[in-house]
C-alpha cells in the first residue's frame, strides 16, 4: 500500500525497460550475422518494441544464410501482411460472399474513390456510424464514390438484418467468421468500425476516417478528380 515506492519501481521498471530496448537494438544493428539477432528481430516483431519501419532496415541488413531460417522468413511474412494495408500501398484484394452467397471481390467493387468498411451488427458504434455513412453514399455515389463493407458477424440473419435495418445499400461481404475473417487480418484490423479509403488506383490514402472526417477526405477527392 506504498503508493510512494510503487510509483518509484513503476519509474525504475520503464527505465530498464528502455535500456533493455536499446541494448538489443544496438546488439542486432552490431551483430547482424548473429543468429541471437534473428531471434531478437522476431520479439520485436511480435512486442511491437520497435517501429515496424526499423524493423525492415534491421531485417534489410541480414546476410542472405539467415534470412533463409524459418524465423527470418516468418519476420518477412509478418512484415509483407503489416505494410500490405498501409498507407500509400495498394490495398490487397480480396473476395468474400455477398448476403445471397455469390462471390465479390474489391476489384468488382471499387470506383472512382472506394471505402473499405469493416463493421458488423452487434458493433454498437458501428450501427451508430451507419446513418452517416448511409448519407455520404447517397450524396457522393453518383460521382464516383463506392463502398464495400466487411463484416466481422457470425450469424447471417442477424448480418442481412442489419443492412435491411440500416438502408446500407452499397456492396457487402461476409466469410462470417468474427475476428478469424481472413479479410480483417489481410488488413490487420483489430477493432470496428474501421475503413480505409482508396484512390482511382486503389491505392490507400486514409485510413480509420469516420464521421466528417471521412466525408472531407472523399469531398476532396472527388473534386480534385472532376
Amino acid at each position: 500500500k506504498d503508493t510512494v515506492m510503487m510509483e518509484v519501481l513503476r519509474e525504475e521498471y520503464t527505465e530498464i525497460g528502455e535500456e533493455i530496448k536499446s541494448y538489443e537494438l544496438n546488439f542486432v544493428k552490431d551483430n547482424s550475422t548473429s543468429f541471437l539477432s534473428v531471434l531478437l528481430l522476431e520479439r520485436m516483431m511480435i512486442s511491437k518494441l520497435q517501429p515496424l519501419d526499423t524493423i525492415q532496415v534491421l531485417y534489410d541488413g541480414l546476410p542472405e544464410s539467415l534470412k533463409q531460417t524459418k524465423v527470418a522468413k516468418k519476420i518477412s511474412e509478418n512484415i509483407s501482411k503489416t505494410t500490405a494495408a498501409e498507407i500509400g500501398s495498394i490495398a490487397p484484394d480480396f473476395e468474400g460472399k455477398t448476403p445471397e452467397g455469390a462471390p465479390l471481390s474489391l476489384a468488382q467493387a471499387k470506383g472512382k474513390i472506394t471505402i473499405i468498411d469493416f463493421w458488423a451488427s452487434w458493433c454498437k458504434p458501428c450501427r451508430v456510424e451507419n446513418p452517416h455513412v448511409v448519407r455520404l453514399y447517397e450524396k457522393y455515389h453518383p460521382m464516383g464514390l463506392n463502398i464495400i463493407s466487411v463484416s466481422l458477424d457470425k450469424n447471417v440473419d442477424k448480418w442481412k438484418k442489419a443492412i435491411t435495418d440500416d438502408n446500407l445499400t452499397w456492396d457487402h461481404v461476409s466469410n462470417l467468421k468474427f475476428w478469424q475473417d481472413p479479410i480483417a487480418r489481410l488488413y490487420q484490423v483489430s477493432a470496428i468500425p474501421q475503413t480505409f479509403v482508396l484512390d482511382a488506383e486503389g491505392r490507400i490514402v486514409a485510413k480509420n476516417l469516420r464521421g466528417e472526417a471521412l466525408e472531407a477526405k472523399v469531398a476532396e477527392m472527388l473534386g480534385s478528380s472532376l
